[in-house]
């Protein structure tokens, strides 16, 4: 099977290399995207913590151990965040989603 046969979905590098001027930035489009990454944010900060909160608890574990808990939580809701808000400025500003 050649490269021309698969196209482009069989290559993702090969979609990520599409310039702006492919994207629809309106501000529809931003707001959609600031409101799905808040929503998504919001419930990834909730589980994260309450996650953290829970283990500390179970464990009896001591203020140091709990903010180490909590750190940690917050970065993966921090790179929850990130990977949300790039696939909604995807998904968001894509011609085809925009007709």
């Amino acid at each position: 099977m050649s490269v021309q046969e698969m196209g482009v979905a069989a290559f993702p590098e090969e979609a990520a290399k599409s310039s702006l001027t492919d994207r629809v930035i309106t501000l529809s489009t931003i707001i959609g995207t600031v409101s799905i990454t808040i929503f998504v944010a919001t419930q990834a900060f909730a589980v994260a913590l309450m996650t953290a909160w829970a283990i500390s608890g179970a464990l009896g574990a001591g203020p140091r151990t709990s903010l180490v808990l909590y750190g940690a939580a917050v970065v993966c809701a921090l790179i929850a965040t990130a990977f949300t808000w790039r696939l909604a400025w995807d998904a968001e500003t894509r011609a085809e989603n925009n007709t």
